[in-house]
């Protein structure tokens, strides 16, 4: 399952969230700001592929695209 690691208040979790919808990609949404820094984000949102790649904004769109 594609994950998106994100909060209610960016609009760039907001874009990458509606891109994911209109493609129709399942995703489940993390917003637990602390396993965010503890995993050492610095940067969101970030998408986690199913095979575990993580994705800054930029790549994840261009994963999105190339779909």
């Amino acid at each position: 399952m594609i994950e998106v690691y994100s909060t209610e208040y960016c609009p760039r979790c907001k874009m990458l969230k509606e891109r994911l919808n209109s493609k129709n990609i399942e995703f489940k949404e993390n917003q637990n700001e602390e396993e965010m820094a503890n995993l050492g984000f610095t940067t969101i949102p970030i998408l986690k592929t199913e095979d575990g790649e993580l994705l800054d904004f930029g790549k994840a769109i261009a994963w999105i695209n190339s779909l």
